[in-house]
């Protein structure tokens, strides 16, 4: 149930920022880069995508889940409380980092799931992420008709704080898979060609 709310997480990202895009070109009128926030999301979300399966590796899946949702939750807030468009740019771009959410969430599904179940689990949560993309615009829609654009923002940050003590409480620790420091690095180069290639 943890990772599954993860997953939720994780969708809520562009969703909301794809929910609250019309409201914002009215909120800052005078702005010609609101069209940045969902730039930054995905170049943002294309890097990380790529390198947070490793960091899971390396310091443990639990303990990055955790700080991917405090800092897409942290960035939820900064955009909420965005007094100008480049506030409100670096807010979103750190929301991205929900991108490794699902990559993040197979780790501990792998350790807990017998490898006969695996390929559902892993499905199950791919299929949540997709899934759950459809209420939440539903909901963002409502708390933006109710609170205006910063409401939106707010939501996110409920499902973030909701899905980090869920996996907290929840999400058995795991140790890392990569326990000699000397292999503990990740390839720039490899990562930049899995961005590019995403591009």
């Amino acid at each position: 149930m943890a990772i599954l709310l993860a997953a939720v997480a994780a969708s809520s990202g562009i969703t909301v920022i794809y929910t609250v895009l019309v409201t914002l070109y009215k909120a800052f009128p005078a702005s010609n880069s609101v069209s940045w926030t969902v730039t930054a999301y995905w170049l943002v979300s294309a890097v990380f995508a790529a390198v947070s399966g490793r960091l899971g590796d390396l310091l443990g899946y639990r303990r990055i889940l955790l700080v991917v949702m405090s800092v897409a939750a942290a960035g939820a807030v900064v955009a909420a409380s965005a007094t100008n468009v480049g506030m409100l740019v670096a807010g979103c771009a750190m929301q991205s980092v929900a991108a490794g959410i699902t990559p993040l969430s197979i780790g501990p599904v792998r350790e807990n799931v017998p490898a006969a179940r695996l390929p559902a689990a892993v499905g199950l949560i791919n299929a949540a992420g997709m899934v759950s993309a459809g209420p939440v615009y539903i909901c963002a829609g409502a708390v933006v008709d109710h609170y205006s654009w910063q409401g939106g923002f707010w939501f996110k940050v409920g499902l973030c704080v909701l899905a980090a003590v869920a996996v907290r409480t929840w999400t058995p620790p795991l140790l890392p898979f990569v326990r000699s420091y000397s292999r503990c690095s990740i390839s720039a180069v490899g990562a930049s060609a899995m961005c590019g290639r995403g591009f």
